[in-house]
């Protein structure tokens, strides 16, 4: 009696996973009589073999770490991919810390950014910081900038290189 109550949950489970399958996978199902070998098929296909998953793992560590913002890229893009790339890597049992996925964005980000990427280190405690409330900072810090245009950076380098030559004729050369 047990050993048929059994067989019967397993073709029940053998059949809620047959259909979800898309019909494309559901041929490599075709031979499996159990729930538990469906399951391991499915296992195999999706995250492969413990060396394949190792390999895809580091190079999800690779890309993270490598991750940087482009000029031209705007902040909700870069943050979903960040966050993209969190949680595919949480698909393979590395879940990354809040604090971690703070400090690479604000290690990201190109030098138009630079003043609110130091107002929010100075300011806010990092460590305390959600994703979602430096992912809103930031895009309302870009929606300003964009308003402004690139004036507000020319003027900022046009300052820069003035006080390089010597913009502050004001001191005295004696001291």
């Amino acid at each position: 009696m047990l050993l048929r109550e059994n067989k019967k949950k397993d073709n029940r489970a053998l059949g809620l996973i047959q259909q979800v399958l898309d019909d494309v996978i559901l041929s490599k199902f075709s031979n499996v009589e159990s729930s538990k070998k469906a399951w391991d098929t499915l296992e195999s296909c999706y995250q492969g073999l413990s060396k394949v998953k190792n390999v895809k793992l580091e190079n999800l560590r690779r890309d993270f770490k490598n991750l940087k913002m482009i000029d031209n890229k705007i902040v909700d893009e870069f943050m979903t991919q960040v966050m993209s790339l969190g949680n595919r890597l949480r698909q393979y049992s590395e879940d990354l810390s809040n604090k971690r996925r703070i400090n690479k964005v604000l290690q990201s980000f190109p030098m138009k950014f630079e003043s609110i990427v130091v107002s929010l280190q100075e300011f806010k405690d990092t460590s305390q910081i959600q994703i979602e409330e430096l992912t809103s900072s930031l895009i309302a810090y870009e929606s300003r900038m964009s308003r402004y245009g690139d004036r507000m950076l020319e003027n900022a380098f046009k300052t820069q290189s003035q006080f390089n030559r010597g913009g502050d004729k004001g001191r005295s050369s004696n001291t």
